[in-house]
């Protein structure tokens, strides 16, 4: 993967990204016929403010890739939502 991409903690300055990241959580679902639960752009902003999010941005700004993390059991467990690469990112080794 080259430098074109940018991979952090979400934070309040990505919060702005969560419409679109919901759109595509959805769709992507949807072309995949898998029963992903949907979030809200609520529900992302939260994962992200609490940092419990990772994000991939493209050099442009744009938002790339995104996932978030959930921690149980005093953090003894702990779940991915699965990653979703933007689609006009996919192909390009994000996912690597």
């Amino acid at each position: 993967m080259s430098t074109e991409f940018r991979i952090e903690r979400a934070s309040a300055c990505h919060v702005g990204h969560a419409e679109t990241i919901c759109a595509a959580m959805k769709e992507s679902a949807i072309a995949r016929g898998t029963g992903i639960g949907t979030r809200t752009p609520n529900q992302i902003k939260d994962k992200m403010l609490a940092g419990k999010a990772i994000i991939a941005t493209h050099a442009n700004g744009e938002w790339a890739g995104f996932c978030y993390l959930e921690a149980w059991g005093n953090e003894t467990f702990v779940s991915n939502s699965g990653l979703v690469v933007a689609p006009n990112f996919r192909m390009r080794g994000l996912a690597e």
